[in-house]
């Protein structure tokens, strides 16, 4: 089985600069206060945009998935014979519990037996994709959508969200508001309300997780204003936490398990809490892969699906030789290497057949742009491209 690479590929880390004004502002390393972000009235060069209905506790809480992947009743498709030569594909990931599909489908030859060669890039986040990927420097993106990504597309750069990657049932969620474990053990922490004054951690501006801390606020009334705003990785969340440099911070598992386990912030809040329906994270694929390797853009998604009903198996069905084999997988292809974790932890919604909460998209969108994060409004509904999935689905059958 193949090992997934940790290397930034210099070319990707070059591209960087090259969207410099599609991208959201890039995290740093270590905690440092963040740009005091816009009032929620649109900017001067957006007026005429919409502005989003006052965001509630449950922004989309009635909204259902696009359709266009539904599970069919059909009997599954043959496929097309596979390529003599295996094809390269370049997926860029963030190693968090979400990315579990991607390691399965790696792990298990899922991806081979597509005729896939398929080699993995780690970034610290998925706004740092948005470049490679315009750029065809990146075939496939999983992570966190963003005002860059969608900068990029109003651009007239067709990157496309092809699949659920992590998302909030109503009941539970993979990411959530931890504080740091002093401030919890002193009892001056209670509510929302205590967030005032309080130096928060998000891993960057203009994503899903600043558009939660936003709307976990304003469960007590209170604003971006009303905090200290730190940027930074997942990765360097624990440090900061051990360290005191922050008090608080919207993060994902498996880093909320291991923190409590290590006692170093408790969980406040999961976020179906203050926002729950929420797409928390997609795959993407770039215009030059949609358009030079569209096969192989199918073929990928047979093999994605294939690994996330696996997923589906072990952690909803709670069959226990698919979860003892993933955990295996997770241990090897993820920071947490303790067992253990993974049978506490909360993991990520991921959709059997690649669903896309589209409303919630949109919910975010509006976030941006009224921000400042974005400047134009796209069509969602020409971004989000699910007939990948249905190409999957059709292959694959029904999941039951």
């Amino acid at each position: 089985m193949s090992t997934l690479g940790t290397r930034i590929t210099g070319v990707a880390l070059g591209l960087l600069m090259l969207l410099s004004a599609c991208t959201t502002a890039q995290p740093t390393p270590t905690p440092t206060k963040a740009a005091e972000p816009t009032k929620p009235t649109a900017p001067a060069a957006t007026a005429a945009a919409p502005k989003p209905a006052a965001p509630a506790a449950t922004p989309v809480a009635t909204q259902k998935p696009a359709a266009s992947a539904a599970s069919p009743t059909a009997a599954p498709k043959a496929q097309a014979p596979l390529p003599k030569d295996q094809v390269k594909v370049t997926l860029g990931v963030v190693t968090g519990s979400s990315d579990a599909a991607f390691f399965i489908a790696n792990d298990k030859g899922y991806f081979r037996e597509q005729g896939l060669q398929v080699e993995m890039t780690v970034f610290d986040t998925a706004a740092r994709m948005v470049a490679p990927l315009a750029a065809g420097q990146l075939d496939i993106g999983g992570g966190s959508p963003s005002a860059g990504l969608f900068n990029a597309v109003s651009r007239e750069i067709p990157i496309k969200i092809v699949a659920d990657k992590g998302s909030v049932p109503a009941n539970e969620s993979y990411q959530g508001m931890m504080v740091r474990q002093d401030i919890w053990d002193s009892g001056r922490f209670k509510d929302y309300a205590n967030l005032k004054g309080l130096k928060v951690a998000i891993a960057a501006e203009g994503i899903g997780g600043h558009v939660e801390l936003d709307l976990a606020l304003q469960k007590a009334g209170l604003t971006l204003k009303d905090v200290q705003i730190a940027t930074m990785p997942f990765t360097s969340m624990g440090a900061a936490f051990a360290g005191k440099a922050i008090d608080a911070a919207i993060i994902i598992e498996s880093y909320i398990t291991d923190f409590e386990e290590k006692k170093i912030a408790k969980l406040f809040k999961r976020s179906n809490d203050f926002y729950p329906n929420h797409q928390q994270a997609v795959v993407m694929y770039s215009p030059n892969f949609v358009k030079e390797k569209p096969e192989a853009g199918r073929r990928f998604m047979v093999a994605y699906l294939k690994a996330a009903r696996y997923y589906n198996d072990a952690f909803v069905k709670k069959n226990k030789a698919a979860f003892d084999e993933i955990v295996d997988i997770l241990v090897k292809n993820t920071a947490v290497k303790d067992k253990s974790i993974y049978g506490k932890m909360t993991m990520a919604g991921i959709s059997p057949n690649g669903e896309v909460l589209v409303k919630s998209l949109e919910f975010d969108q509006d976030w941006y742009v009224v921000k400042g994060y974005q400047k134009e409004k796209i069509d969602m509904n020409l971004m989000v491209d699910l007939s990948f999935a249905k190409y999957a689905v059709e292959q694959l059958g029904p999941y039951r």
